[in-house]
């Protein structure tokens, strides 16, 4: 049985829309309600539900900063020529 207690919710917001958040629709499971989140983790990336980065996270921030550093390094020691490779 799916248990609403373990289940959550996030609508996910095209690009240029902001509706109201009694525009958009519940889900029930059993008759009850569905918890509703602004904010969620998708295989460990936080996102809102506008698909947006939360860069406020520290783990996040701590995960950009070492791709950062590593995509650097491979550029300066010319190990990456281009994006496609």
């Amino acid at each position: 049985m799916i248990s609403t207690e373990k289940s959550e919710l996030m609508h996910i917001i095209g690009p240029g829309r902001r509706p109201k958040d009694q525009d958009l629709p519940e889900y029930y499971i059993s008759g009850r309600g569905i918890r509703q989140e602004e904010h969620i983790k998708i295989l460990g990336i936080p996102i809102n539900k506008f698909m947006e980065l939360r860069i406020e996270d520290e783990s996040t921030n701590e995960k950009l900063a070492k791709t950062k550093r590593l995509l650097r390094f491979l550029k300066i020691h010319n190990i990456v020529a281009s994006s496609k490779e």
